[in-house]
């Protein structure tokens, strides 16, 4: 038999039998101390957990998930679940007298749990929510985590999934988060139903590539997608960061990205239209040569909009241009002479080339979030 908190971490099994003696998921309990991501997965697909987690009594569970029929007797306090006693048909089998067996347990050990209890910091919720907090009282609370307010700090949200909300595995789903960064010391916290990571990398600027690593590959394999702040170096206003992690997400829903974790250095600029956005017409902003360029190539069939991103981008060098348009140097020559024609534009001017440059990035942005953009003008339509 084995004990496990909502998180699925093993507080206690049977020392007496051998990691190998009854299959893989023992082996788990009992080696990397926690339940294998396999299992959880299975059983948040069929619901299983959304099951196990309604039943106030102790049950036999024959789930085919489990190599062998198993009871489970969930720990409560109140409506909370605060661990689950699972015991598992090895040796004898499995019979009502052990559930009246189990539930006496549950009571002994819902005792000694209640003794020991370590109530959850609430120090980071506090912080996220932006409250005024004494930085003494801070600085004396990091100090019991081994950190200091002098550290940087990365916030890591999670879009949790349907399934970790409908099983209750949140707890877990954390967990796991937080042992993909051990090295850069991290701690993760549910907030406002979401799975909020902090990661704190001493005085360095960056987080450890094995960490991120790890974390995307767990995102991956968990069909979840995070989204991670710029480096903070002042926990005082870890909440502006956990904005820019909540925007990441938000603004890689509107790209429709793909990728499991999704950094803010990579939005920082599509943050400061989107916010823009709000309150202007972003299209009143756009260069009038771009607009130009746009409703030229509806009308001809042409792809000069195009032509004149890439050189610019490419700092108007021919050859990288030409390379990345897949044309001939002398046909990307043609099309900007083409182009300067239709714009009559000074390219070497500074403030014409990063209002073109960031032009461009808000006509992305009006592509994707159609329900903002104003259907005119050849915005929306492809170029």
């Amino acid at each position: 038999m084995y004990v496990i908190d909502p998180s699925f971490r093993t507080l206690s099994y049977t020392k007496e039998v051998s990691c190998d003696a009854i299959d893989a998921l023992w082996k788990s309990i009992v080696v990397e101390g926690h339940t294998d991501i396999a299992t959880v997965n299975a059983m948040k697909e069929n619901n299983a957990l959304s099951w196990l987690n309604s039943c106030w009594e102790p049950i036999i569970n024959t789930s085919p998930i489990f190599s062998s029929p198993r009871i489970n007797a969930n720990i409560m306090k109140g409506p909370e679940k605060i661990g689950t006693l699972i015991i598992i048909e090895a040796f004898t089998k499995l019979e009502k007298a052990h559930l009246h067996m189990a539930k006496h347990l549950v009571n002994v050990i819902f005792l000694a749990m209640q003794k020991e209890q370590v109530y959850r910091d609430t120090l980071f919720a506090d912080l996220l929510k932006g409250k005024n907090i004494k930085k003494k009282l801070i600085e004396h609370q990091l100090r019991l985590l081994g950190w200091s307010i002098d550290d940087h700090y990365f916030v890591v949200k999670v879009k949790v999934d349907e399934h970790d909300l409908l099983n209750n595995t949140l707890e877990y789903t954390a967990q796991q988060l937080e042992s993909c960064c051990e090295e850069s010391r991290s701690r993760s916290i549910i907030f406002r139903k979401d799975i909020v990571l902090i990661i704190n990398t001493g005085k360095l600027t960056e987080i450890n590539q094995d960490c991120l690593s790890r974390l995307e590959l767990f995102l991956a394999k968990s069909k979840l997608t995070a989204g991670i702040s710029a480096c903070c170096n002042d926990i005082l206003e870890i909440r502006d960061y956990y904005l820019q992690a909540s925007v990441t997400l938000e603004l890689g829903a509107i790209f429709q990205q793909t990728a499991s974790l999704l950094k803010y250095d990579n939005y920082v600029l599509y943050h400061l239209i989107h916010n823009a956005a709000q309150t202007m017409d972003l299209y009143k902003l756009c260069h009038p040569a771009v607009i130009r360029l746009l409703n030229y190539d509806q009308e001809n069939g042409s792809n000069y909009y195009q032509t004149l991103r890439v050189y610019m981008n490419n700092d108007k060098n021919l050859v990288e241009s030409a390379k990345a348009l897949f044309i001939h140097r002398n046909t990307l020559v043609y099309r900007i002479n083409k182009i300067m024609e239709i714009i009559n534009l000074d390219l070497n001017n500074e403030n014409i080339k990063s209002h073109l440059l960031i032009s461009f990035v808000m006509i992305d942005y009006l592509k994707k979030n159609q329900k903002k953009a104003p259907a005119v003008h050849g915005i929306i339509s492809p170029v």
